[in-house]
């Protein structure tokens, strides 16, 4: 039990897809879950975000996210849970 010592920040997040025969990380994959991504990402951070796609170096699916402002991840489970 760490007995909440541990913090976790809001401004940065890694969505990682691990199924690499379904999604492959290449630019077909990003323009099929763009749509998804960026509608559940708007509703967490609002338009203030960036998201960017992994290079394709033989790593799973995955995107980089960073909101401009700083937020406590109960703030961001209570926007997602809304």
């Amino acid at each position: 039990m760490i007995g909440g010592r541990l913090e976790f920040g809001g401004q940065e997040l890694m969505i990682r897809i691990n199924d690499r025969l379904r999604a492959p990380n290449t630019p077909e994959t990003w323009k099929a879950v763009e749509p998804d991504a960026r509608a559940v990402l708007s509703r967490v951070f609002g338009n203030e975000f960036s998201v960017e796609p992994a290079p394709s170096d033989g790593e799973p699916f995955t995107l980089h996210v960073r909101a401009k402002a700083p937020a406590t991840v109960d703030v961001l489970l209570g926007r997602l849970a809304s």
